[in-house]
């Protein structure tokens, strides 16, 4: 079995729709512990891409039909709090459950959010839902049940599902970070 790295992810992902999921074929494939790494290690890389960005970069839209990077990291952010409901209610963990928004498309997308809130966001969400991951990876006997839309889910699918919708986002970020009219950060020279 490959390790569940960016290009073992882009074959398994080529375009994520909730309408084409092939999640139990990919989920089966890896322990959860797998899972839990690529879901790290691509959080990570957008991360890094969020790293050196100012607040003029993260609120840039290249055109009138697409996302900021400021409203791609709080959709993000908002979105996963579907995931971290699903592993509560199928771990049977007792922790309270997270407002969710809708599933449409940027549902939870905010405008003008500085840099470094973007960067806290991410941070604090991606611990939260790697925390849940792991306590519920300890349960012997994780539940599956069915999902509208989604099919039958158990753990691995629910991170799976995850790690197919942050990859479309870190793709649709660097797109944003690509466009041609994309802010660049202008270093000064100064002269000693």
């Amino acid at each position: 079995m490959p390790e569940l790295d960016a290009a073992t992810m882009d074959k398994a992902f080529t375009s994520f729709s909730l309408n084409d999921l092939h999640l139990s074929a990919v989920a089966n494939e890896y322990s959860v512990e797998e899972l839990i790494r690529a879901f790290l290690r691509q959080r990570e890389e957008l991360r890094v891409l969020l790293n050196d960005l100012d607040d003029e970069q993260v609120n840039y839209n290249p055109d009138p039909e697409n996302f900021s990077i400021s409203e791609i990291i709080s959709h993000i952010v908002t979105s996963q709090n579907g995931t971290y409901n699903a592993l509560l209610e199928l771990s049977n963990i007792v922790l309270p459950f997270l407002d969710h928004v809708s599933y449409m498309p940027g549902a939870g997308a905010k405008k003008h959010l500085t840099a470094k809130m973007c960067q806290q966001m991410l941070n604090e969400a991606t611990e939260d839902l790697s925390d849940i991951m792991r306590q519920s990876a300890r349960i012997e006997h994780f539940e599956s049940k069915e999902y509208p839309g989604l099919g039958t889910m158990n753990l691995n699918s629910w991170i799976v599902f995850q790690l197919g919708h942050d990859l479309d986002h870190l793709r649709q970020t660097k797109s944003v970070l690509h466009s041609e009219g994309f802010p660049r950060i202008t270093e000064s020279v100064t002269s000693n």
